[in-house]
């Protein structure tokens, strides 16, 4: 889990990232609760998956998500955090995503 990982402490911290989406800027926090909000919607609009069984399976192919589901996944995150997950970054759940994203963006 994130918790494991990322300090409680961090949790507060209201660092900002700004990136164009639409033509319009939006502002995202950059603290582990937030991304994983927002890498949940990412998903949820792209599959048809509830975010409760997002957040219990290790493996995202546990939820019948193959490769092509995956990629989009991460070219949908890369678009929104203007970021690169390069293909040896093991994503393979929510939780990984979070983790990468933050590193990223200390």
């Amino acid at each position: 889990m994130c918790e494991a990982v990322v300090p409680h402490m961090f949790y507060h911290l209201h660092t900002k990232v700004y990136f164009q989406k639409n033509n319009a800027m939006k502002a995202l926090d950059i603290n582990p609760l937030a991304i994983k909000s927002e890498v949940l919607h990412i998903i949820t609009s792209l599959k048809n998956v509830h975010p409760k069984r997002l957040l219990k399976a290790k493996d995202l192919s546990e939820l019948g998500f193959d490769i092509l589901d995956v990629v989009d996944i991460i070219l949908a995150v890369e678009k929104t955090y203007q970021l690169t997950i390069p293909d040896e970054v093991p994503v393979y759940s929510v939780d990984d995503f979070v983790n990468y994203i933050y590193s990223q963006r200390r």
